[in-house]
């Protein structure tokens, strides 16, 4: 930037012309991942609907999460981890895009962590931001387990502009809810359709058993039946 400078005394002479030089460094600023949207402070997001078991999956942002940067319109990745996933936990996008690619690390040895990778296609022609957004909040959590551990579940989100600057990481907390499931009696026994059993009896005949040999009762999250 230039800027110039010139007096002049009572008389209006003029004096000379001074200049000064000012040079700007640009800086590259940091993406900023919003969970919870524009509408509340702060860049968490905690769940105040809860999972049930059983329930379909629920989103892990807010509705209107934003991902924003004020210097950059596309972005080279984001990575969703989840920090503490129990084993029948997963997570599932329902929104894709032909230039973003999902990919999944699973938990392994000395790695409890699951993560979901996104990615440009093409790391030459980053992909826009407005559709990592678009991916990230179509990420549903959910758990088959029919006893499934009530601790919060913790998801870690961060995301890497298309000058690869890190963003700050935004949190998602989930808590979820067991449901107690009703006992199974099963007189027939686990090998024929269906929980009934029929027999004959014959008058002046032996007795009969009420109920098939293989004849069980279980309870996917109990141990006792009373």
């Amino acid at each position: 930037r230039r800027v110039t400078f010139e007096c002049f005394d009572n008389f209006k002479a003029p004096s000379n012309v001074a200049t000064s030089f000012i040079n700007i460094t640009p800086f590259n600023d940091p993406p900023v991942v919003d969970l919870n949207g524009p509408d509340q402070t702060g860049f968490d997001y905690f769940s105040t609907i809860p999972f049930f078991e059983n329930n379909a999956g629920i989103p892990i942002t807010d509705i209107d999460v934003t991902l924003s940067d004020v210097d950059s319109t596309t972005f080279q990745s984001c990575t969703i981890e989840f920090t503490n996933p129990d084993s029948a936990d997963s997570l599932v996008t329902t929104t894709a895009f032909s230039s973003v690619t999902t990919s999944f690390v699973f938990p392994s040895p000395g790695q409890p962590s699951l993560f979901l990778n996104l990615n440009s296609v093409d790391p030459a022609n980053p992909s826009a931001r407005s559709q990592f957004q678009s991916v990230i909040a179509s990420v549903r959590f959910q758990s088959s387990s029919q006893s499934p551990a009530t601790y919060d579940r913790v998801i870690k989100i961060s995301c890497i502009d298309d000058k690869n600057t890190p963003s700050t990481v935004a949190t998602s907390t989930i808590p979820v809810v067991s449901v107690n499931d009703a006992p199974v009696v099963d007189l027939n026994g686990p090998t024929t359709g269906g929980f009934d059993y029929s027999a004959s009896f014959k008058e002046g005949g032996g007795p009969v058993l009420i109920v098939d040999p293989t004849a069980v009762s279980f309870d996917v999250d109990s141990t006792q039946v009373f």
